[in-house]
């Protein structure tokens, strides 16, 4: 899940060369910086950098 502002704002999965994310609409934007810092901690606790990902679905 992606969370903030304390509500669920979209879901996330990732693949050996992708994280994808795919934010809710209703939501709004969501800070491309936090989800940066996101597929970066996933990097660096799996070894593997992936290509973010984000579509609004």
């Amino acid at each position: 899940m992606v969370v903030h502002e304390g509500r669920v704002a979209g879901v996330w999965e990732f693949t050996e060369e992708t994280v994808d994310v795919t934010l809710f609409a209703e939501h709004g934007a969501v800070p491309a910086a936090g989800l940066e810092a996101e597929a970066a901690h996933l990097a660096r606790c799996t070894g593997r950098e992936r290509r973010l990902v984000v579509r609004v679905g």
